[in-house]
């Protein structure tokens, strides 16, 4: 492990050795800014959410038998046609570098063949309608794209080049014909549309998508000339449409949902689509018919992860469960000492210090529903501070005051801001014209908040409601507010680049001599310090720019790697004593196989 040789270094210096080192997520990726924006805070599936005005009606789906077993994550389940044969994503043994490859296993069977070779970041098939193809989609700083590659086992051939905002949207599909695939892929603009690929020619076009996408995907095809598809309107809400594959079928919208969409399928009949939703209480596989009646799960899973397959009246999916606590570094002298801080067996997200640093204010579904709570700065006594009950409520952060905290939730169908005093503990929503704001911060008086609509940019506030004013002109979703300036980050295709800019507006530049970051949530920062996390060799460190001098100097080695994309973990006291992350300390997923025959 190269050594740093003392605690000031050249900005210059540093950020060649950081350059040269592995970072703690992979590089290179502009689509690792906007997956942070839609796993935002719900790493695992934190969205607990009710459905407001649609009918629903209870349906029984009975779990015939595990699918699979392995030690880690599967997900991402293709039946074959025949139902006899699963492919599905396992990063449990790859042998390079950590990842997920495609595995094949008869149903019933443990006996498994690996059939790719290439560890991804995510990875998903579908099978080709006579069962000897794969089509996948594959994430890959190295080798990603959409491929084909024989059902046994073979050489991969490219179809076409595509990156990804969000695994479970990513899945293939393919025309019952046999002709046309579908799949998704990020666009010039950086919102991920619907492809669809003829197979004969690879040429391929854009699906016709409602305006109000953000994010487009898991396309699903109920005839030759007509499909479904997932349309992400905000953070943990989504609709689902319908649409013909030319360019003047205008999508129609069957429902609207909150939570997050792991994967779509239709029933064996054709007559209503499976919905894979992570949503806590609601989690499970959703019924839609076409009529836009939703029946939900009689009893729900606790989360579930990507992806669903139909096959002969059975239909796999993923169960999943996830492990996230906070930990803290004292940084008050040389040998800093780290330990577990905020925990339980759920999960602890967003940790922020209050302006005294007696208080540590965070999110967390210990509850049963994702809510913001309060601790003492040791970690102990913690008690709810929120009790909305869904859907996703998250990202705290504290007014100068030390009394009011501002809030992100969907309780209103789509992400809003909200503070709350700490002492009346009453929720009060800041009104503004501007849609899906997230992420909120305070300026330095209190008098206004900035917020990311999660798509172009920060907005600035009134604290008290009012009109928003577009603050970047960089597409950023996470700001600290320094005294006068504004830090916010911006994803580019060599990384993710801190930018600057006064509060009460003027030109906003790259912060000098800061090096790129690896993932969009990787910092924070207090009135003369950006802390960001790295790895020198195999050590993961947290290194500190003086704002001042802009030198760089190593705070402190991790003994485990902060949770990455919508761990928001990072926080320091306002004193520069203490910090805190998040690390996820297990993450468990099987395959399940239901019965489709439903009970109403």
């Amino acid at each position: 492990m190269p050594e740093i040789p003392s605690d000031q270094h050249e900005p210059d210096r540093v950020a060649e050795t950081l350059a040269q080192e592995s970072l703690a997520a992979p590089r290179g990726f502009p689509w690792l800014m906007l997956l942070a924006i839609v796993l935002l805070l719900g790493a695992g599936g934190l969205a607990v959410w009710r459905f407001r005005g649609t009918q629903q009606k209870s349906s029984t789906l009975t779990v015939i038998s595990p699918l699979t077993t392995l030690v880690g994550a599967e997900r991402m389940p293709a039946l074959s046609p025949d139902g006899t044969q699963l492919v599905f994503a396992w990063n449990g043994e790859s042998e390079e570098i950590a990842g997920f490859n495609l595995y094949a296993k008869p149903v019933g069977s443990e006996r498994y063949t690996r059939l790719t070779r290439s560890p991804a970041i995510a990875i998903s098939a579908a099978w080709s309608p006579d069962g000897t193809q794969l089509a996948f989609a594959r994430s890959s700083e190295a080798n990603g794209g959409v491929f084909m590659i024989p059902a046994t086992g073979g050489e991969e051939r490219k179809l076409a080049a595509a990156s990804f905002a969000q695994e479970s949207l990513a899945q293939p599909a393919w025309s019952p014909d046999g002709r046309t695939l579908g799949y998704a892929s990020i666009d010039a603009s950086g919102s991920q549309v619907v492809q669809l690929l003829t197979l004969a020619s690879l040429e391929s076009r854009v699906l016709t998508a409602a305006p109000a996408c953000w994010h487009a995907g898991a396309p699903a095809w109920i005839a030759d000339d007509q499909l479904a598809f997932v349309c992400m309107t905000s953070i943990a809400v989504y609709e689902i449409y319908l649409a013909g594959p030319h360019a003047n079928s205008a999508p129609r919208r069957l429902a609207k949902l909150q939570g997050f969409p792991q994967g779509l399928a239709w029933s064996a009949d054709r007559a209503r689509l499976l919905i894979a939703n992570d949503g806590g209480d609601g989690s499970g596989i959703w019924e839609l018919e076409l009529n836009g009646t939703l029946h939900r799960p009689e009893i729900p899973e606790d989360s579930i992860g990507g992806g669903v397959s139909t096959a002969n009246r059975l239909i796999a999916y993923s169960r999943s469960r996830q492990l996230i606590n906070i930990w803290h570094v004292s940084v008050e002298m040389r040998g800093a000492r780290t330990r577990r801080w905020i925990f339980s067996t759920r999960e602890q997200l967003t940790p922020q210090y209050s302006p005294d640093g007696a208080r540590i204010a965070f999110q967390s579904n210990r509850s049963g529903s994702p809510e913001i709570w309060l601790a003492d700065a040791d970690g102990a006594n913690a008690v709810r501070l929120t009790s909305i009950g869904g859907p996703l409520t998250g990202a705290p952060a504290w007014c100068a005051d030390g009394r009011r905290l501002a809030f992100d939730s969907r309780e209103s169908g789509a992400s809003a801001i909200y503070v709350v005093d700490v002492f009346e503990r009453v929720p009060r929503r800041v009104e503004t014209p501007q849609s899906n704001l997230a992420l909120p911060v305070w300026s330095a008086d209190c008098q206004w908040l900035l917020a990311s609509d999660g798509r172009a940019a920060l907005y600035r506030v009134p604290a008290t409601g009012g009109a928003a004013q577009r603050f970047t002109e960089q597409r950023s979703y996470q700001a600290v507010v320094i005294a006068d300036r504004v830090v916010f980050n911006v994803a580019e295709s060599a990384g993710v680049v801190l930018w600057m800019k006064p509060l009460a507006g003027g030109a906003e530049t790259p912060v000098p001599g800061m090096p790129r970051l690896s993932y969009a949530d990787s910092w924070t920062a207090s009135d003369s310090t950006i802390y960001f996390s790295g790895k020198l060799g195999k050590q993961v460190v947290i290194f500190g720019y003086q704002l001042g001098t802009r030198a760089i100097r190593q705070v402190a080695g991790l003994p485990n790697q902060p949770t990455a994309l919508g761990g928001l973990g990072l926080a320091v006291s306002r004193d520069g004593k203490s910090l805190l992350y998040t690390h996820t300390e297990d993450t468990q997923s099987d395959l399940q196989l239901v019965s489709e025959e439903v009970s109403r």
